[in-house]
């Protein structure tokens, strides 16, 4: 058993832990994923100190009278939500096939750290993790199917990863969500929620909306945002999956669906 501590991106670092260890051969199996039941007077009042907490009508660019509300990407986000999320992953060997349904597979991984402060994530650092997930999965930019971004509605971070991924993926513009409207900031489960969400939309071929989203801010409207409606999707073409946490803690994944026939 091991137990990362990695702030909001402990649940995608496990899960990358797992991988190194099943590619090196050590291990044939692993569970690998991360919970959070943070929901406490303590959290939010540290967090409202950090103002990263929506305040609904009081907050910068919210919509009046609709009180606190995830909007990731939209501009009338004002920060994040907190919620509690658990989702656990089982792992294998790709030789090891047991004939168990595979939902998908893993193909990348890459975390670093660095931020000028808390809450300017993911800063530079965050498109240098998700340019190393892709290299270490063998995948271009541009063949990517879609990205599940960290994007929790927060004013500054939002845009930040909004001008990465632009940067990323230049012209291609692959579609990008958030389940963070619809979940709120699940902490260390952010990460494998999020993978969970991107295997489930590659199994469906349907990317799921942002919740919340109306209209992109200036500063967001460089993406693709998928707003209204769930999107079609490639499932031949692989998913990139950002967990950035706190303090400039960056996790990124790259996943791929199943080959159709349980495989």
């Amino acid at each position: 058993q091991v137990t990362l501590a990695g702030a909001c991106a402990s649940g995608t670092q496990a899960i990358g832990h797992a991988l190194a260890e099943l590619r090196a051969g050590r291990i044939d199996w692993a569970l690998a994923g991360g919970s959070e039941a943070v929901t406490t007077p303590i959290t939010w009042s540290g967090f409202e100190a950090m103002h990263a907490l929506s305040r609904g009508g009081a907050g910068q660019g919210a919509v009046e009278g609709e009180g606190p509300a995830a909007r990731p990407f939209d501009g009338a986000r004002d920060g994040m939500i907190c919620g509690e999320a658990a989702a656990m992953l089982l792992l294998h060997r790709a030789d090891a096939y047991d004939g168990r349904t595979v939902l998908g597979h893993i193909l990348g991984y890459a975390t670093n750290s660095g931020a000028p402060d808390l809450t300017r994530i993911p800063d530079r650092e965050g498109l240098a993790c998700m340019r190393l997930a892709l290299e270490d999965a063998g995948v271009d930019p541009a063949d990517l199917g879609a990205v599940m971004a960290q994007a929790s509605g927060m004013i500054t971070g939002d845009a930040i990863e909004a001008a990465a991924i632009a940067e990323l993926t230049g012209s291609h513009r692959p579609p990008v969500t958030s389940v963070k409207g619809a979940t709120g900031y699940v902490f260390a489960a952010n990460g494998p929620v999020s993978t969970v969400a991107a295997l489930g939309a590659l199994s469906r071929r349907r990317l799921p909306p942002v919740a919340g989203f109306r209209v992109p801010s200036e500063d967001t409207a460089c993406i693709d945002v998928v707003a209204g409606a769930p999107r079609d999707i490639d499932p031949g073409r692989p998913v990139l999956v950002n967990s950035f946490g706190f303090g400039g803690i960056n996790a990124s994944l790259v996943v791929a669906g199943s080959d159709g026939n349980g495989r």
